[in-house]
This record gives structure tokens, sequence and C-alpha cells, in this order.
């Protein structure tokens, strides 16, 4: 067996915490490039729909906005219970009057479409017009979701 001289692993520890340190500094310098980049991209997305639904104060900042955008905002929010599954009583449509979309959370000023859905509970959600198509399509894709066999097969019948 060969021994090492305590030199050596000196030398040897010494070389890998710079190695160490080196990979920890870059490591911090690619998350700080990552979070840029994703703050940009969420800016985009943002941008994008401002465009489509009017230059607006975001009366209602969205925690954890998704960088993938409103889609995703929504679909969250349907997840998490913050928006209603169940169908409307009501559907009221009109210009908006500069209350927030319960969707994205940017205003819906008087040169857009509120569409305002009354529900049995009591509860008012009101949408753009392009935030009510997204959620109508992220409730169709939840309800196809749970209507989908699981992949264990559970659903299926087994043969006799």
């Amino acid at each position: 067996m060969k021994s090492r001289d305590p030199s050596d692993r000196r030398a040897v520890s010494r070389r890998l915490k710079a190695e160490t340190t080196s990979l920890q500094v870059r490591t911090a310098g690619l998350q700080a490039e990552l979070a840029a980049t994703l703050e940009r991209s969420r800016d985009l997305v943002w941008a994008a729909h401002r465009r489509r639904c009017g230059d607006g104060v975001e009366a209602v900042v969205v925690a954890g906005a998704s960088d993938a955008g409103v889609q995703d905002v929504i679909s969250d929010k349907i997840s998490r219970g913050l928006l209603p599954t169940e169908r409307p009583l009501k559907l009221w449509v009109g210009r908006g009057n500069g209350r927030a979309c319960d969707g994205c959370g940017l205003r819906i000023g008087p040169t857009h479409m509120e569409h305002e859905f009354d529900f049995p509970n009591g509860r008012t959600v009101r949408f753009h017009d392009d935030c009510t198509a997204v959620w109508r399509r992220a409730l169709v894709s939840q309800a196809e979701d749970e209507r989908r066999p699981s992949a264990g097969g559970e659903d299926t019948i087994a043969a006799d």
C-alpha cells in the first residue's frame, strides 16, 4: 500500500477546496443569470398580454406569476381553488369598468369587454375576453384529465 505524504494530502485538500469555491461562484453566477432571464421572460409575457388586454395597471400582483404566461397563472389558480370550476348561474358581458381581472390580475379598462360570471355560492368573477377563453380551456383540460384512465390501469376490467 502506498502511503501519502501529509504535505501531498494538504495540497490535494487545498486544490479541492479551491475547485469547490470556484464551482460555487460559477453556480451563483449562473443562478443569477437564470433569474434575470426568467424575469425578462415574465416581463415579455405580461407585456404581450397587456397589449391584448390594454395598458391597465396591474391591480392584483399575481404571486409567483408563471413565466409561461397567463395560461399557467389561470391553471394554477384553478388547481389551488382560487378560481371556480362549477358552471356559473349567470354571465354578463359589457365594457370593463376598471376592476381587476380574476384571471391575470390586470385592470379591465373601458376599451375592453369584461365577462362577469355569477356562481351558485354567490361569488362573482371577472375576466378579460382572452382570460375567459383561457379559463374555459383550462376547465375543459382539467375535466378531460379527470376522465382519462389512470396509468396504473385501475379503470380497466380484468378478463375472467
